[in-house]
Protein backbone atom coordinates (compact mmCIF):
# COMPACT_ATOMS: atom_id res chain seq x y z
CA UNK A 1 0.00 0.00 0.00
CA UNK A 2 1.32 3.76 -1.05
CA UNK A 3 0.83 6.88 0.70
CA UNK A 4 1.16 8.54 -2.73
CA UNK A 5 0.45 6.86 -6.57
CA UNK A 6 0.64 8.93 -9.45
CA UNK A 7 0.64 6.92 -12.99
CA UNK A 8 1.18 8.45 -16.41
CA UNK A 9 1.00 6.81 -20.04
CA UNK A 10 2.54 7.83 -23.26
CA UNK A 11 3.33 6.21 -26.96
CA UNK A 12 6.60 6.32 -28.06
CA UNK A 13 8.68 5.50 -31.09
CA UNK A 14 8.82 1.95 -32.51
CA UNK A 15 11.84 -0.32 -31.07
CA UNK A 16 13.04 2.20 -28.29
CA UNK A 17 14.66 0.20 -25.57
CA UNK A 18 14.58 1.00 -21.68
CA UNK A 19 17.65 2.36 -21.41
CA UNK A 20 16.99 4.25 -24.07
CA UNK A 21 13.77 5.70 -22.86
CA UNK A 22 14.86 6.80 -19.49
CA UNK A 23 17.87 8.30 -20.48
CA UNK A 24 15.63 10.10 -23.10
CA UNK A 25 13.56 11.53 -19.93
CA UNK A 26 16.33 12.27 -17.90
CA UNK A 27 19.04 13.96 -19.78
CA UNK A 28 19.18 17.34 -20.60
CA UNK A 29 16.34 18.35 -17.99
CA UNK A 30 14.99 21.65 -18.56
CA UNK A 31 15.66 24.56 -16.76
CA UNK A 32 12.84 24.92 -15.14
CA UNK A 33 13.28 21.15 -13.35
CA UNK A 34 16.66 22.25 -12.38
CA UNK A 35 15.43 25.18 -10.89
CA UNK A 36 12.53 23.56 -8.90
CA UNK A 37 15.06 20.57 -8.08
CA UNK A 38 17.08 23.10 -6.59
CA UNK A 39 14.33 25.07 -4.76
CA UNK A 40 13.63 21.80 -3.19
CA UNK A 41 17.20 20.98 -1.93
CA UNK A 42 17.18 24.53 -0.50
CA UNK A 43 13.57 24.01 1.29
CA UNK A 44 13.91 20.81 2.87
CA UNK A 45 17.50 21.54 4.15
CA UNK A 46 15.74 22.58 7.62
CA UNK A 47 13.90 19.25 7.55
CA UNK A 48 17.20 17.50 7.02
CA UNK A 49 16.42 15.88 3.24
CA UNK A 50 18.74 14.98 1.48
CA UNK A 51 20.01 16.98 -1.14
CA UNK A 52 19.13 15.86 -4.75
CA UNK A 53 21.93 19.09 -6.26
CA UNK A 54 19.42 19.84 -8.95
CA UNK A 55 18.45 16.42 -10.22
CA UNK A 56 22.26 16.55 -11.84
CA UNK A 57 23.94 13.42 -12.71
CA UNK A 58 25.00 10.59 -14.44
CA UNK A 59 22.92 8.15 -16.77
CA UNK A 60 23.74 4.81 -14.87
CA UNK A 61 21.39 1.53 -15.60
CA UNK A 62 23.20 -0.87 -13.71
CA UNK A 63 21.41 -2.58 -10.82
CA UNK A 64 22.81 -1.87 -7.80
CA UNK A 65 24.47 1.51 -8.99
CA UNK A 66 22.72 5.31 -8.41
CA UNK A 67 21.59 6.68 -11.79
CA UNK A 68 20.90 10.85 -10.90
CA UNK A 69 19.88 10.75 -7.49
CA UNK A 70 17.88 6.99 -7.60
CA UNK A 71 18.90 3.91 -7.17
CA UNK A 72 18.47 1.39 -9.80
CA UNK A 73 16.73 -1.89 -8.81
CA UNK A 74 15.97 -3.69 -12.09
CA UNK A 75 16.74 -2.97 -15.90
CA UNK A 76 14.82 -5.23 -18.51
CA UNK A 77 13.70 -5.66 -22.01
CA UNK A 78 9.79 -4.51 -20.08
CA UNK A 79 10.79 -2.75 -16.99
CA UNK A 80 12.92 -0.02 -15.90
CA UNK A 81 13.02 0.26 -12.03
CA UNK A 82 14.49 2.71 -9.65
CA UNK A 83 13.94 4.09 -6.29
CA UNK A 84 15.09 6.77 -3.51
CA UNK A 85 15.16 6.31 0.10
CA UNK A 86 15.57 9.09 2.87
CA UNK A 87 14.09 9.00 6.56
CA UNK A 88 10.71 11.62 5.45
CA UNK A 89 9.66 9.00 2.84
CA UNK A 90 10.62 5.96 0.16
CA UNK A 91 9.68 6.78 -3.63
CA UNK A 92 9.64 3.96 -6.30
CA UNK A 93 9.38 4.60 -9.78
CA UNK A 94 8.67 2.08 -12.43
CA UNK A 95 8.83 2.41 -16.66
CA UNK A 96 6.56 -0.27 -17.82
CA UNK A 97 6.45 -1.12 -21.83
CA UNK A 98 3.64 -2.78 -23.36
CA UNK A 99 2.96 -6.03 -24.42
CA UNK A 100 1.02 -4.97 -26.96
CA UNK A 101 2.19 -3.80 -30.42
CA UNK A 102 1.93 -0.44 -29.99
CA UNK A 103 4.84 1.27 -28.58
CA UNK A 104 2.84 2.82 -24.64
CA UNK A 105 5.24 3.32 -21.88
CA UNK A 106 3.53 3.78 -18.37
CA UNK A 107 5.45 5.85 -15.38
CA UNK A 108 4.02 4.66 -12.61
CA UNK A 109 5.31 6.52 -8.84
CA UNK A 110 4.41 5.09 -5.73
CA UNK A 111 5.74 7.02 -2.36
CA UNK A 112 5.57 5.63 1.58
CA UNK A 113 5.32 8.44 3.62
CA UNK A 114 7.56 7.50 6.97
CA UNK A 115 6.83 10.90 8.74
CA UNK A 116 5.17 14.57 9.13
CA UNK A 117 8.09 15.65 7.33
CA UNK A 118 7.70 13.63 4.52
CA UNK A 119 3.66 14.48 4.52
CA UNK A 120 4.42 18.14 4.09
CA UNK A 121 7.48 17.14 1.68
CA UNK A 122 4.49 15.60 -0.44
CA UNK A 123 2.42 18.51 -0.28
CA UNK A 124 3.80 20.55 -2.88
CA UNK A 125 5.42 17.55 -4.83
CA UNK A 126 2.31 15.62 -5.66
CA UNK A 127 0.25 18.43 -7.00
CA UNK A 128 3.84 19.30 -9.25
CA UNK A 129 4.57 15.62 -9.69
CA UNK A 130 1.81 14.57 -12.60
CA UNK A 131 2.97 17.12 -14.84
CA UNK A 132 6.41 16.55 -14.83
CA UNK A 133 6.10 13.03 -15.06
CA UNK A 134 4.30 14.19 -18.96
CA UNK A 135 6.10 16.40 -19.98
CA UNK A 136 9.22 14.34 -19.27
CA UNK A 137 7.37 10.99 -21.12
CA UNK A 138 6.40 13.85 -24.18
CA UNK A 139 10.32 14.15 -24.04
CA UNK A 140 11.09 10.56 -24.61
CA UNK A 141 8.20 10.04 -27.58
CA UNK A 142 9.88 13.04 -29.25
CA UNK A 143 10.64 10.59 -32.83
Amino acid sequence: MSDYYSQQIAAFPTGLTMPQAYQRMTDQQPLWLTLAFRLRDLLGRPFGIQPINGGDGETVLTPGQYSHFFAVEEVADHRLAVSATDHHLRVDVELMRSDTAAETFTLTTRVNIHNLAGWLYMLPVGLAHPPICRSLLRKAARP
